[in-house]
């Protein structure tokens, strides 16, 4: 079987990086008068020596910011808004009716009824009986070891949801940190994105758990078939 080599990557890094960035900044600006900003650009701008050593140290500490708004972007996201009010997919999808939140209405989207039966059908003869929660990490697994391809199109949905759910936890920080200095309007435009990026995280994350069932499906279709005859 092919493996995947090295599936660390750039946008791995960028996932937290991104984040790190702009939190960096709005703890600059928040923390910093506005009539030292000059002095310290001033500063920078003719320090030779050290200038990579700064700004190595910069990349770090917005790294490790990152990291910290990805935690706090799974406790607001996950742990809040889709544990507690939108479900988790895989929940979803074998649900026996839609399950919709406005304004995520697509979110809470369910498989057929002819395509939940026979996907348990299949499922059971490979594991038995579990819970949403197992199945998902069984056939995760079943993916992994048995379609490469695919669990590298995985791995890319698990980076652009963290990237998307990284992005608004930060861009959320951003907006009350505008509030709280009185810049109504870019407190609500910051918002916004903050909120398209929430579709797009929800939108990766329904992609990823739904690329985990349809591929297990297909991969033991043909193979289920073939014992039944």
């Amino acid at each position: 079987m092919e493996t995947l080599e090295n599936p660390f990557s750039f946008l791995d890094i960028f996932v937290y990086l991104f984040p790190g960035l702009i939190v960096f900044f709005t703890i600059a600006w928040f923390f910093i008068p506005e009539n030292q900003v000059p002095d310290i650009w001033v500063f920078f701008s003719e320090t030779k020596d050290f200038k990579y050593i700064f700004l190595f140290l910069a990349l770090i500490i917005m790294y490790s910011l990152g990291h910290i708004v990805s935690s706090f972007g799974s406790c607001v996201f996950e742990k809040g808004l889709v544990k507690n009010c939108l479900g988790y997919p895989r929940d979803n999808f074998f649900r026996n009716e839609k399950k919709s939140r406005w304004p995520f209405i697509y979110y809470g989207v369910n498989y057929s009824e002819q395509f939940r039966e026979r996907f348990q059908v299949i499922f059971e003869n490979c594991f038995g009986e579990f819970t949403n929660q197992d199945k998902f990490i069984l056939c995760f697994t079943f993916v992994k070891e048995n379609c490469p391809t695919t669990f590298g199109r995985i791995n890319t949905f698990i980076s652009l949801y963290d990237f998307s759910r990284n992005s608004a936890a930060a861009l959320i920080i951003l907006s009350i940190t505008f509030f709280l200095k009185s810049y109504f309007i870019y407190g609500f435009l910051t918002f916004i994105f903050a909120f398209l990026f929430t579709f797009r995280y929800l939108k990766f994350f329904q992609l990823h758990s739904d690329e985990i069932f349809r591929t297990f499906y297909v991969y033991n279709h043909n193979r289920f078939n073939d014992q039944e005859k």
